[in-house]
C-alpha cells in the first residue's frame, strides 16, 4: 500500500508540509497522510507499512485502551450526555475488544521527523463515536502503542493531568474504598526501551535512560498506591519482544 497523490501544502505562516494518501487495512479504507518536510519518503513508506502489519497483540492494546478510553469518557461527562451517547455507542467492561473497531476509525497518518531514524513512529489521528467533537489520537513506537487520549487536548481536564488521559499504559489495582478492580495510567519517558529476561540465577531488567526513568516515576508513585495495587509489564503495553511477564506488587 503505497502512500501516492503527494502534494505539498502551507502549514502555518511560513512552513509547509506534504499531504498523500494512503490505504489501511484494519478498517479497509483510505486515509490521509501528513509528512513535515524533513521527513523522508522512505521512512514514510516504512510507518505506512508498519501501520499495514500491526500484530494481533498491537491491535488488541489498541482496542482496550480505546475501551477504557470510552468507558472512562462517559464517567467524566453529565448524565443526560451519557444517557444520549450510550445509545449508540453501547460499550461496557464486557464489550470485546475488537468490537471497539466499529467505534472509532482513522482520519490520517502523522509523520513527524524522527529522532531516531532506526526505529519506526507514528500518530493514528481518529474520530471517535463518543467523542465526536475531539476524537482521538494513538502513538505508535516500533510496533508498540505508547501513547492514546484525546486528540484535541491542549489542556487536562479538570482534576486530571495529561498522564491521566493517556490511555496507552496502565496499572491495575485495587480501590481500597469499594474493594472493586481499576485501571490507572502510568507515565513514560518517550524513547523508553525496557527488557526483562531470566538466566540461571534470576530475573534481569535492561533499560536504556527513558526507560529507566519511567521505572523510577512508577515504582515512586505505585508506592502511593493501596497495598496489593500493581503494575504488570508485558510485551503488549511496554517491554521489548521476547521479554518475560514483570509483576509489580504493592505491600504493606
Amino acid at each position: 500500500m503505497k502512500i501516492r497523490d503527494i502534494v505539498r501544502k502551507p502549514l502555518g505562516e511560513k512552513d509547509t508540509c506534504r499531504e498523500g494518501r494512503v490505504y489501511v487495512r484494519l478498517w479497509d479504507t483510505d486515509i490521509a497522510v501528513f509528512l513535515f518536510e524533513e521527513v523522508t519518503l522512505d521512512y514514510a513508506q516504512k510507518c505506512a507499512d508498519a501501520m499495514n502489519s500491526m500484530s494481533e497483540d498491537l491491535i488488541g492494546a489498541i482496542c482496550r485502551s480505546a475501551r477504557l478510553f470510552c468507558l472512562t469518557f462517559f464517567e467524566e461527562i453529565s448524565d443526560e450526555w451519557r444517557e444520549e451517547l450510550e445509545l449508540s455507542v453501547p460499550v461496557d467492561a464486557d464489550t470485546p475488544p475488537l468490537e471497539m473497531l466499529r467505534y472509532f476509525r482513522p482520519m490520517g497518518l502523522v509523520v513527524e521527523p524522527p529522532l531516531d531514524p532506526g526505529r519506526i513512529g507514528y500518530q493514528l489521528k481518529c474520530s471517535c463515536d463518543w467523542d465526536e467533537e475531539n476524537g482521538l489520537e494513538i502513538d505508535i513506537l516500533d510496533g508498540k502503542m505508547v501513547g492514546m487520549r484525546e486528540l484535541s487536548l491542549d489542556v487536562p481536564r479538570a482534576g486530571h493531568s495529561y498522564e491521566n488521559w493517556n490511555f496507552a499504559a496502565h496499572m491495575h489495582g485495587t480501590a481500597p474504598e469499594a474493594g472493586e478492580s481499576r485501571e490507572m495510567n502510568i507515565r513514560w519517558e518517550d524513547g523508553f526501551v525496557i527488557r526483562v529476561s531470566k538466566d540461571g540465577q534470576g530475573a534481569v531488567i535492561s533499560a536504556n535512560r527513558e526507560g529507566l526513568l519511567s521505572l523510577a516515576m512508577q515504582l515512586r508513585d505505585l508506592a502511593e498506591e493501596a497495598p496489593g495495587s500493581h503494575i504488570h509489564y508485558d510485551e503488549d503495553n511496554s517491554l521489548e519482544e521476547g521479554s518475560c511477564d514483570l509483576i509489580i506488587e504493592r505491600i504493606e
